[in-house]
């Protein structure tokens, strides 16, 4: 059986859009785990409903705050052998849960990666970035060692639960667990964790998940808070991987996101400055200190993108 965990807060306009998505999956070995945490709308009646209308759906109410609460929480009541996370204003594919389970029926892995869709709040595709896992494929066995190494040097494996299928033992053997401390970033460093504790994965091409990307203006003590807990965890990322002989990638994993910590510092002031360019010679300057030591061609094009990035940006 799968476990499809869900944290539910304020999700209202979106929630039933989510779980349809997943109690009509052509897959039916599932349960469904909705978490709702402190939500003031009428999240909580819509979880009800969907609990009374469907005995595979579980329905439990965390009163501490933020999404690592809620996880913990489902993965505390999962009874499946494997387990999922969805954002509850996100959905996926119909069959997509059909699809993995017969890839892990098939090869016995107990992680699965998938790509997914960036779309905007009225379902319109974004042209963002979507992984390209097939590329990945020509190895025969890949084992999560192979995993992290993609996710250290790419943007094909993200720190995201939502389009990973893992073998619950995976977190109950290794005691992990996401970090309740952290409002933000609360899943990057924990799901690392997870997929190095794999042994074998599978990787699918298909784009079997929507994320969706909804506005949300943040002020900018919230940003620093943000940024605290983003470079803790990416910090924790590096000592892991340094852990399993995974120096190098770790050192090209700094440097891309110490670059796009930058970039959305500088965001940050212009937002904050009405539109001003201040600070953009100086943003240039320590994105040069960081790279000038780097021989790699993708490094420096990286560099020279992000430049163009800076100097047009409005």
């Amino acid at each position: 059986m799968l476990s499809i965990v869900i944290p539910v807060h304020n999700s209202e306009k979106y929630l039933r859009r989510c779980i349809d998505s997943i109690v009509n999956q052509t897959y039916r070995d599932i349960e469904i785990i909705l978490v709702e945490n402190n939500s003031t709308d009428s999240s909580a009646n819509i979880c009800e409903e969907y609990k009374i209308r469907d005995k595979r759906v579980k329905f439990f109410r965390e009163y501490k705050e933020g999404a690592a609460a809620a996880r913990n929480c489902g993965i505390y009541y999962a009874k499946g052998e494997y387990i999922t996370f969805v954002d509850s204003d996100d959905y996926l594919v119909e069959n997509a849960y059909e699809h993995i389970m017969h890839k892990i029926e098939e090869t016995k892995a107990d992680l699965v990666c998938y790509s997914f869709m960036f779309i905007d709040e009225n379902e319109r595709k974004l042209n963002w970035y979507t992984p390209n896992l097939s590329q990945y494929n020509k190895k025969s066995d890949i084992c999560g060692a192979d995993v992290a190494s993609i996710y250290l040097t790419s943007r094909d494996i993200e720190g995201f639960g939502w389009n990973k299928v893992f073998c619950k033992s995976i977190f109950i053997d290794n005691d992990i667990k996401f970090d309740e401390t952290k409002k933000s970033y609360e899943d990057m460093a924990i799901l690392f964790d997870a997929i190095c504790c794999c042994n074998k994965a599978v990787l699918l091409p298909e784009r079997l998940y929507f994320y969706r990307q909804v506005s949300n203006s943040l002020s900018h003590g919230k940003y620093v808070r943000k940024d605290i807990e983003y470079n803790d965890s990416v910090n924790h990322i590096i000592k892991r991987a340094e852990s399993i002989g995974l120096k190098k990638q770790a050192e090209v994993f700094w440097l891309s996101r110490k670059i796009y910590s930058l970039y959305e510092e500088y965001k940050c002031h212009i937002q904050i400055m009405n539109g001003s360019l201040i600070n953009r010679s100086e943003l240039l300057y320590d994105i040069w200190l960081i790279v000038r030591y780097y021989r790699s061609e993708k490094i420096k094009m990286i560099f020279k993108l992000l430049v163009v990035a800076i100097i047009y940006c409005r």
